[in-house]
């Protein structure tokens, strides 16, 4: 059986674009680091705050550095 995803990579795309305006979100993929594509410390923690709002999830507070890329917040919101 196929297991739905709570999140998809067009949604975690829009809270980092609403996030971090000054980054062109449309062409970064999930392995993208996005400290690489201009995101600061601030932005990733409030990105990893709104993705913890929007898809119900926590994030551990000592471990964000963890979540770099887009792939590997997707890959924590989508677990089982």
């Amino acid at each position: 059986m196929r297991q739905e995803l709570k999140a998809s990579i067009d949604e975690i795309k829009k809270i980092v674009a609403n996030t971090a305006a000054e980054v062109d979100v449309e062409n970064l993929t999930e392995a993208d680091s996005l400290t690489g594509a201009g995101v600061d410390s601030l932005d990733l923690f409030n990105i990893l705050l709104e993705v913890e709002e929007e898809f119900g999830v926590k994030f551990p507070e000592d471990d964000t550095e963890s979540f770099a890329s887009i792939g590997e917040i997707l890959a924590f919101v989508n677990k089982d």
